[in-house]
């Protein structure tokens, strides 16, 4: 059996919840309110891989009536995808990491520049990349702790997956890029209005935990 990220998240937080879920097929209606943390986060996602325009227009198909709640939320969404689109390198969207065991899609994986000195010179360090997930969430501490991109990590490497080829492979770093669930005014000029950008690598070892 092939498992993903989530399928184990969820048989771990609730057996119960993954037997519906995966093995009887059962669906649940996904709450309708405008604010809907799913409908918004695949927004972002599309938003950051295509354009604004896109990901609005997906938001807005969610749902079958469109008032000043989605069109606030929409608002929201035009900002944040402008200002996360600025921080972010350019790279690949939706990698998929596959093999017999393990199934899982890197948000974005990007080409990092990495050197090394040898023979007295500067070289390259061919296929070295970091590894993006977008979270929209407040919940930053409970990522942080999540096996998430370190399960990504290891089959990326394992399998050596890139954007085009199956060349041997390395990371850098791996990042969540979260985006908060309410836009708050900014209290500086230096403040992010609604991003929050961790760098270096913020997810916690497996030894530190």
């Amino acid at each position: 059996m092939i498992v993903s990220h989530s399928r184990v998240e969820t048989f771990e937080s609730c057996p119960y919840r993954y037997d519906l879920k995966y093995n009887q097929g059962i669906k649940t209606i996904p709450p309708d309110n405008a604010d809907n943390a799913l409908f918004l986060g695949t927004a972002l996602h599309t938003g950051l891989e295509k354009d604004i325009q896109t990901a609005i227009h997906e938001y807005f198909m969610e749902y079958p009536v469109i008032n000043d709640a989605h069109v606030n939320e929409a608002m929201k969404l035009e900002v944040m995808i402008s200002k996360a689109a600025a921080m972010i390198p350019p790279g690949k969207h939706e990698v998929k990491i596959e093999d017999d065991d393990f199934i899982g899609f890197i948000d974005l994986l990007a080409p990092a520049k990495t050197e090394q000195k040898l023979g007295g010179e500067h070289q390259v360090i061919p296929n070295v990349y970091d590894l993006y997930d977008f979270k929209y969430s407040n919940n930053v501490s409970k990522y942080k702790d999540s096996p998430q991109l370190h399960l990504y990590k290891y089959f990326f490497e394992k399998n050596g997956t890139t954007a085009s080829s199956t060349a041997a492979t390395n990371r850098r770093r791996i990042v969540f890029l979260f985006f908060a669930l309410i836009l708050f005014p900014p209290r500086s000029q230096n403040q992010s209005l609604s991003v929050h950008f961790l760098q270096n690598s913020p997810v916690r070892s497996q030894q530190q935990r």
